[in-house]
């Protein structure tokens, strides 16, 4: 299995990755779009358990679905090596391309690769959703920045083997791309 330890150097991921910043959750108020998704993830956990994918209906996440991702953490021993796409929006598609199904690592944009493996796996550790936004542009698109809340997600209710998100962007066509 191709991991992310052998792809990247591992300390310098977590600094070049994280060139945005996390959205404090005493903040949320200002970015309803993650609001809703905070929300729901914290109405489904349970006495302070961490929900399963399970516990997220398709009717519950209907308003948000074309800009939600599920990512599948893949694991060697008690280390994330690389995720799998399980699920994206149709929205995120239009930005990203379909990858449904594929691994992570295998995305062409090694600067985003970085950036949601960073925080798929900050997440994971911090057991709770994180909020994070990030400018950024990618060649012959405009210049964006994204705001995007990543969720875990367990099937037992200890390890954390999913991640749940959304991700919304807004156009800062004023920057150039250079």
């Amino acid at each position: 299995m191709d991991s992310f330890k052998t792809l990247y150097d591992q300390d310098a991921l977590t600094q070049e990755a994280t060139q945005g910043y996390a959205i404090p959750e005493s903040e949320l108020d200002q970015h309803p779009e993650l609001k809703t998704l905070h929300a729901l993830w914290y109405s489904k956990s349970q006495n302070g358990s961490i929900p399963s994918r399970k516990d997220f209906s398709m009717t519950d996440l209907k308003p948000i679905l074309q800009n939600i991702f599920i990512y599948e953490l893949l694991y060697e021993g008690a280390e994330i090596v690389n995720l799998k796409v399980a699920l994206i929006g149709t929205f995120l598609t239009l930005q990203y391309g379909e990858f449904t199904g594929k691994k992570l690592s295998d995305y062409p944009d090694t600067d985003i690769v970085k950036r949601v493996f960073e925080f798929s796996r900050q997440c994971s550790l911090a057991r709770k959703p994180l909020c994070f936004k990030v400018e950024m542009f990618s060649a012959g698109r405009p210049y964006v920045s994204a705001e995007t809340i990543y969720c875990p997600l367990s099937s037992d209710g200890d390890k954390v083997d999913k991640i749940i998100g959304f991700s919304s962007f807004k156009n800062l066509a004023e920057k150039k791309i250079m």
